[in-house]
């Protein structure tokens, strides 16, 4: 029998790997693999045993091994090179195992799997089909309300006033006929339409418009006042509040606005991630004891450069870094969901911790590019901007530490914005949804019609549709450029500021009542980072258990043994006693702001830090300066007719579902404050660039999305790389994976021993 060879020692290996999951190996295992499968025989075993020690001596010189104690040896990042490039059967076996394993999925799956399945909506040919259901001459209301709405170019601002008002109507007459009709099936759906329609004004004024609404009677900061109890009570608005935070909020003074189209020489990057997810239940490691799934981060960049198209990809973490970092390095720069995080978190947590994962190296491509790539002009991010989880509830969870990492991250990507590049989100599919209704409003107006029953027909046909904005927009705007002829221009629709804390219920309550007991404006204050570091601070003592808000009620309460151990006790008792604060307790927030402004005043921010936890501190240093300077502006745009006129074809399909994205910008950190309509106009108006004839692209389901879009194709790029990762660099992936799995197994053989 012919001697053995360094291939069959490595083919050894990777048997004895996989049939016993683990890294680690001695002479004897090897031996033992050889002799069953025929290649050494139990005559001249002493021999082969000189042999194979010469081998792995060869072997561990080159790195391929490492002596891991005496007579025991582990395998190296080297190792894998090698049985890839010796053509090794039994690693071959384990690449196809791990290839059918696989799965990709992009941080909009992840967020899919969080709000639950795909919304329901209808099509834009299904919404057409639906419209011809209706009689002829509803039909041509319709058709002709969006010319006429084209024509006219209204100021957004009275629109949604108008809007406002009616509804205000429609509800005060519902109540009268609440009021008059006896329990029953009527009276029910009566009550239902009212709910119905209190929750259409705070998605259209709260959430979208980042209006500040309160259920609080005689509130008089507030712009919108919404009875609590659905089909009783009035609405209350304060016209002068809402004319004045609308101005500020809604940047164009026209529904449509259009766009010059640039040429620039520059470059243009698109950034998404995505996870790959391995399962390892069974296959070649399935005899491993506890061992989690393999979730690998990946982050993808792609650049096109304006002068020629020519486009380049990134990802990161690059392979080959990927493979010479241990298993700790990886978890803690997290390119690899931490064991621990799956045996301690339930199943409810791991989608939010990995989007939250994901959302983090965005912002950390983001803010770096520039350097890199000073060229830039625009990045586009795939997704929304602001973190999903930002809610101040969300800071207190049991992943909090994720949660708070990624606004961390977010808010150095605000504070390391300048001019250029702009960064503009890309939301592929909105959930804002309030174009339908004001369409819907619009169209009544022209009707001339407010009764109740007519609207009601109106907004039960088209709430089902409220978030397909994308759709409207694209079917309004395509015929807004077909009716001016706007071959080489852009033209979006009016834009709109939003505000981080308004889409938080709890933040805007406690800046409503700060902003009563300061006897201000809720416009003015919500710009102060100051009033947010006490709105923060007194909401961390108050609601998270891990500071020491408890200790500071025992402690204002005369407990001797309260705060006893920490250095700042003593001078925080002088500080209250001097400030009348001694022995008042801290039941509510106006009680915990006086203990804040007093420590403040007397320069004892430490005290204030001392009081929180290590997380509440990182959110009180953080949050503050979201919540004022992180606003955010965003709109619909069609790029000019001729581009898309050749997609007219696959847009009037009726197998088609087609829509544009939502382009948000994110206003630059500490100039927030400076942006005026005007400025942000300028930033809005360098979006509209074709630096050449592909830039915007069709982008359909058959290429890894679930509806037709136009997108830039940076963003294109980076989604259809992210998306397919496991396809585009499928061996060095896969590689990788590998490495990360004996990783695990290598460093569990050592946390054993």
């Amino acid at each position: 029998m012919p001697g053995i060879t360094e291939k069959d020692v490595l083919e050894a290996v990777c048997e004895f790997m996989k049939k016993r999951s683990r890294a680690s190996f001695t002479p004897k295992d090897v031996l033992e693999v050889l002799l069953n499968s025929g290649k050494i025989n139990i005559t001249g075993l002493e021999n082969t045993e000189k042999v194979l020690t010469r081998i792995f001596s060869s072997m561990a010189r080159r790195g391929v091994i490492k002596v891991e104690k005496k007579g025991t040896y582990k395998i190296t990042d080297v190792f894998w090179s090698e049985v890839q490039n010796k053509n090794i059967e039994c690693y071959k076996g384990i690449l196809t195992y791990l290839s059918r394993n696989i799965k990709v999925e992009t941080l909009s799956d992840i967020q899919d799997k969080i709000i639950g399945l795909e919304e329901g909506r209808l099509t834009l040919p299904e919404f057409l089909a639906d419209l011809i259901t209706l009689d002829q001459e509803t039909r041509e209301i319709i058709y002709h309300a969006v010319d006429e709405l084209i024509s006219e170019n209204p100021d957004p601002k009275k629109i949604f006033i108008d809007m406002l008002k009616d509804y205000v109507q429609v509800y005060d007459r519902l109540v009268e006929k609440i009021s008059k009709t006896s329990a029953g099936k009527e009276r029910e759906e009566m009550i239902t339409f009212a709910k119905n329609l209190l929750g259409l004004i705070e998605n259209i004024y709260g959430r979208v418009l980042s209006l500040p609404i309160s259920y609080t009677k005689n509130c008089t900061v507030c712009p919108i006042i919404l009875p609590k109890d659905p089909g009783r009570g009035k609405i209350e608005i304060r016209e002068d509040i809402l004319e004045g935070l609308l101005k500020e909020r809604i940047v164009d003074d026209t529904f449509f606005v259009e766009e010059p189209v640039s040429a620039p020489v520059a470059a243009f990057a698109g950034v998404d991630t995505s996870v790959v997810e391995m399962d390892l239940k069974k296959g070649p490691f399935e005899y491993m004891r506890h061992l989690p799934d393999i979730d690998v981060f990946t982050m993808v960049v792609s650049v096109r450069e304006g002068r020629t198209g020519n486009n380049k990809q990134e990802f990161y973490p690059k392979p080959e870094e990927i493979t010479t970092k241990t298993l700790k390095e990886l978890e803690k720069e997290r390119d690899i969901l931490p064991a621990d995080v799956i045996y301690k978190f339930d199943d409810y947590y791991i989608p939010r911790i990995k989007e939250s994962i994901m959302q983090s190296k965005e912002y950390r491509a983001v803010y770096s590019l520039p350097d890199r790539k000073p060229s830039l002009l625009i990045i586009y991010k795939d997704g929304a901007l602001w973190p999903s989880e930002r809610k101040f509830d969300d800071f207190l969870y049991d992943h909090r530490e994720f949660v708070i990492d990624n606004l961390i991250e977010y808010s150095k990507m605000v504070k390391n914005l300048s001019e250029t590049p702009v960064v503009v989100g890309v939301v592929k599919r909105g959930h804002l949804g309030f174009l339908w209704f004001l369409l819907n409003w619009y169209i009544i107006r022209k009707m001339n019609k407010t009764d109740v029953r007519e609207l009601s027909k109106f907004i039960a046909f088209l709430e089902k549709q409220s978030s397909s904005d994308g759709s409207l927009a694209l079917l309004t705007l395509l015929r807004y450029a077909e009716k001016r002829g706007l071959d080489n221009k852009g033209v979006r629709m009016f834009a709109v500021r939003r505000k981080f804390y308004a889409t938080d219920s709890r933040l805007i309550d406690t800046l409503l009542k700060y902003a009563e007991r300061k006897g201000k404006s809720a416009a003015e204050l919500e710009r102060d980072e100051n009033t947010w570091k006490e709105i923060v601070w007194c909401l961390l003592m108050d609601l998270d258990r891990t500071s020491k808000g408890d200790e500071l009620k025992r402690f204002l309460n005369g407990e001797t043994d309260a705060l006893e151990s920490e250095e700042y006790a003593r001078d925080l008792k002088e500080i209250l006693e001097k400030h009348g604060l001694n022995d008042t307790g801290i039941s509510s927030p106006p009680n915990c702001c006086r203990i804040y402004e007093s420590l403040i005043e007397e320069g004892r921010e430490d005290i204030l830090l001392g009081l929180l936890s290590e997380y509440s501190k990182k959110v009180y240093r953080e949050l503050p300066f979201i919540i004022s300077y992180a606003d955010t502006v965003f709109f619909y745009y069609l790029p000019p007719y001729k581009v898309v006129s050749k997609l007219k074809t696959l847009i009037e399909n009726k197998s088609s579902s087609f829509s544009l994205p939502r382009f948000e910008i994110q206003i630059n950190g500490s100039n927030t404050h400076s942006a005026s309509n005007a400025s942000i106009k300028r930033t809005i108006s360098r979006i509209s660039v074709l630096p050449f004839e592909d830039f915007y692209a069709y982008y359909g389901p058959e290429e890894y999305v679930n509806r037709a879009m136009v997108l830039p194709v940076p963003v294109k790029d980076a989604h259809y790389y992210a998306k397919s990762i496991a396809v585009g660099i499928k061996p060095a992936f896969l590689n990788v994976l590998l490495n990360a799995v004996i990783k695990y197994l290598s460093e569990s053989d050592a946390g054993e021993t």
